[in-house]
């Protein structure tokens, strides 16, 4: 079954047929190795589905992905030898409850962690649809696990799942207190006016995206508070270009770059726009889901075991979600105008973008603070290497109107990258290809991002003593 259909396969646990093969799925093992990793690469596919039928905000669907990842990570890893658990490494978390489990059926426990985490956490936009999110999430993983134990033992089994039952428990329990929940409480927020500040956005004029993001805690990240409770992170970016109104002024200048560029677009650099666009339409499950499929098929690609592909999986989930913190953090710090609110201000009122401008501030740009924070933690953990991303392989985008008013079609393929940096690079221009960011939001934005994934790879170690995983 190829990879493309493990991905985008209709059907609840597609892709999965290959999983009871073979006598070592029979009977339980001690190490995570003798399985088959399809159960991780389907639950990838149903996450990344998940998120696009819930309309999950950039940030939400970060979150979502690192605690089913991180799920995945601890129903198996007593089988991955020179492993550890992440409990007691990252924020808030004590001890897996279940450390030092043996001969566990670990797809079965694996299936069940993330089947009750996922199902626990998803969240709607508007809350209308989380019942229908989890629907299918519960019915992804009742599908895998009926292919799962066919052959096993009914005590084998039933161990797994209660295995991986604790391990699910434990997260959904940590989670709740991470502040998600509470974070809107209070009165509504209202943007700060004034020169250069953030305002509702051409063309959709809508309300600003969880400005109040900083108060939910993350993975792995160290967040202080200054003298009045204002979040700052410690991979926060330079300061970007102050302010100006003024022809020729160095502020002046990022926004005539961002007119340049869409002036003078390529067919190429416009499906590259596309092709990374990953908005919250139903379609797409945000950027993080994008390098989340990205990272599975490099995994695929590469012949990982069961526990590599775990690891692999949750730590760039990890490092992604804290990379969409600081970024969050810093965009409502500094509550920086869009490029198509000031370039419609002062240079031409009937200015527009080529990718709709989403609702939250410039500074810095999301994708490419979570697209440098995936690529370091892939190319740490799977090293530097091409690889070829099949992300929404054959969907058919449709552009802003850019001939005669009429919209442009783009037909997604895959999309080979010498290295998961190429990528991340290609990521972050294709912000300044959409119209939607200042080149200093995509620059600053890159090192933000791998000054992220170097503090969380330094905190949320699988690996004992100084050893890097690989």
């Amino acid at each position: 079954m190829s990879r493309r259909r493990v991905l985008q396969g209709v059907g609840a646990g597609l892709g999965l047929a290959m999983v009871g093969a073979g006598p070592a799925l029979a009977t339980p093992a001690t190490l995570a190795k003798h399985y088959d990793p399809a159960v991780l690469h389907g639950w990838v596919g149903a996450l990344y589905r998940s998120q696009a039928q819930a309309f999950a905000w950039p940030t939400m669907a970060a979150r979502f992905y690192g605690l089913t990842m991180l799920a995945g990570w601890e129903a198996i890893v007593d089988g991955v030898p020179n492993r550890r658990s992440l409990g007691g490494r990252l924020n808030g978390l004590g001890a897996s409850p279940v450390a030092g489990a043996k001969k566990i059926h670990w797809p079965i426990a694996a299936n069940a962690a993330i089947g009750h985490v996922a199902a626990a956490v998803a969240v709607g936009v508007p809350d209308s649809r989380t019942q229908a999110v989890r629907d299918g999430l519960q019915a992804h993983r009742q599908s895998t696990h009926t292919t799962l134990a066919r052959g096993v033992s009914a005590a084998n089994v039933n161990a797994a799942v209660r295995h991986g039952e604790a391990v699910g428990r434990w997260l959904v329990t940590w989670a709740a207190g991470d502040g998600f929940a509470q974070r809107n409480a209070g009165p509504t927020y209202v943007p700060p006016v004034g020169p250069g500040l953030w305002e509702v956005t051409h063309p959709n004029f809508g309300a600003a995206i969880e400005p109040n993001w900083h108060r939910v805690r993350p993975f792995a990240l160290q967040v202080t508070r200054d003298d009045q409770g204002r979040a700052i992170c410690p991979a926060a970016p330079v300061p970007h270009i102050p302010y100006s109104p003024t022809e020729g002024s160095d502020f002046h200048q990022q926004a005539m770059a961002v007119v340049e560029a869409k002036a003078n677009l390529t067919d190429a650099q416009r499906m590259t726009a596309m092709y990374w666009r990953d908005n919250p339409d139903g379609v797409t499950g945000l950027p993080s889901g994008h390098w989340l499929q990205a990272a599975s098929a490099a995994s695929e690609d590469l012949g990982k075991d069961l526990g590599d592909t775990a690891e692999a999986l949750t730590l760039m989930a990890i490092c992604v979600a804290d990379a969409f913190t600081s970024c969050w953090i810093e965009k409502y710090r500094t509550n920086l105008l869009r490029p198509i609110t000031y370039i419609r201000q002062h240079i031409d009122p009937t200015w527009t973008t080529f990718v709709n401008t989403p609702a939250f501030p410039e500074y810095t740009s999301g994708h490419s603070v979570s697209s440098a924070a995936a690529a370091h933690a892939l190319t740490t953990l799977l090293g530097n290497r091409p690889f070829v991303d099949r992300h929404s392989e054959g969907r058919v985008v449709t552009g802003n109107p850019v001939v005669n008013g009429t919209p442009t079609p783009f037909t997604l393929t895959a999309r080979r990258f010498e290295s998961f940096t190429h990528a991340a690079d290609e990521a972050a221009i294709s912000r300044l290809y959409g119209g939607i960011h200042y080149p200093m939001g995509i620059t600053n934005g890159l090192t933000q991002g791998r000054r992220v994934a170097e503090l969380v790879l330094a905190t949320a170690r699988t690996t004992p003593g100084n050893s890097t995983p690989r």
